[in-house]
């Protein structure tokens, strides 16, 4: 069976039943809840045309990296929301 091919992250969020993503171009997604959808689908190998960064959480460093998350979050927020993203483009 060919791979299924995600071209946006609008439509990785459609895929998995998540509520649409709040800026085009990036996203945060728990994966407990995409989990949670495929458990009526059987497993499929996926292709993303899009860029995507995975961060783990450990029991034993749960806060730790709930932390980290929330403090990345917030560092997104503010540059999406300010002229940085007008002048300088997207982060990389």
């Amino acid at each position: 069976m060919k791979p299924l091919r995600i071209k946006t992250i609008n439509e990785f969020h459609l895929l998995n039943q998540l509520p649409s993503p709040e800026y085009p171009l990036i996203s945060m997604v728990d994966y407990a809840q995409v989990a949670a959808t495929k458990k009526d689908n059987p497993t499929r190998s996926t292709v993303a045309d899009y860029y995507s960064i995975a961060v783990k959480q450990f029991i034993t460093r749960k806060i730790t990296n709930h932390k980290i998350l929330n403090r990345l979050e917030e560092l997104l927020t503010v540059y999406f929301n300010s002229d940085d993203l007008a002048n300088k483009g997207l982060p990389s």
